[in-house]
């Protein structure tokens, strides 16, 4: 069986509060420096669900995802 997996990558949600910033020109929140991104936590769950069923009956997993090649890594 043929799985695909979609994720994402968000800021890690044990980020300390006291980490973001709000850009006051923009009013958007600013990454955290030096926390890396994580897989959302649902994708996480899917991957999971993908492997226990790629070990029960065989197969192979895609994971995809838009934006840049950090999530690459993560993964």
């Amino acid at each position: 069986m043929n799985m695909i997996v979609c994720v994402k990558q968000v800021i890690d949600p044990e980020a300390p509060p006291a980490s973001f910033k709000v850009d006051s020109s923009t009013n958007k929140a600013m990454p955290p420096t030096g926390i890396s991104p994580v897989i959302d936590p649902y994708g996480e769950y899917a991957v999971e669900a993908a492997l226990k069923v790629k070990d029960a009956q065989g197969g192979k997993i895609t994971a995809i995802s838009l934006g840049t090649n950090l999530l690459r890594e993560i993964v």
